[in-house]
């Protein structure tokens, strides 16, 4: 029991020890740079992670622009897959890691159960998507209830299957 006391306790502090070593971009007094840091580190206040779907054990956090090795808990917020609308539409929404785009990370949004063409774009912040819709135009959706609601600025709300 001490030990599975002293090993959860020791877990805790090397997750804070890391986080504040990750915050740092260049850090001239101990030499550690923000991409020395290797594996998860522990969502600090709000911060979302994004789980991309072609990259196993990795989300990208829009806050942070980078992708990060989940493998240990950290709040990762998966919008991929099946959404539903007020009037039943089905949407599905894809992250995934282009490096030619902005930032290297797109959201794809397959409208065809909805003969639409797709919809595509990117994340304006940690909780706006800004997609653009090539038969209408561009919307912002805000990412609520822990990533099972966007609500758009078209005043629709998609709620995650």
């Amino acid at each position: 029991m001490t030990t599975r006391l002293f090993v959860t306790v020791f877990a805790s502090l090397l997750a804070v020890a890391s986080s504040s070593l990750a915050q740092e971009s260049d850090n001239p007094r101990t030499g550690i740079s923000a991409e020395d840091i290797v594996g998860p580190v522990p969502p600090i206040g709000r911060i979302a992670c994004y789980q991309l779907i072609d990259e196993h054990n990795f989300c990208y956090a829009p806050d942070n622009p980078k992708m990060v090795n989940y493998t240990i808990p950290f709040n990762v917020i998966d919008l991929n897959g099946g959404w539903v609308d007020e009037s039943g539409n089905r949407p599905y929404i894809y992250i995934y890691n282009q490096p030619s785009a902005a930032a290297g990370y797109t959201i794809s949004v397959d409208l065809s159960l909805m003969n639409r063409p797709d919809g595509f774009g990117g994340f304006a912040s940690g909780s706006v998507l800004r997609i653009y819709f090539p038969d209408d135009r561009e919307y912002t959706g805000v990412i609520e209830a822990n990533g099972r609601t966007i609500r758009w600025s078209n005043n629709t709300v998609w709620n995650k299957q």
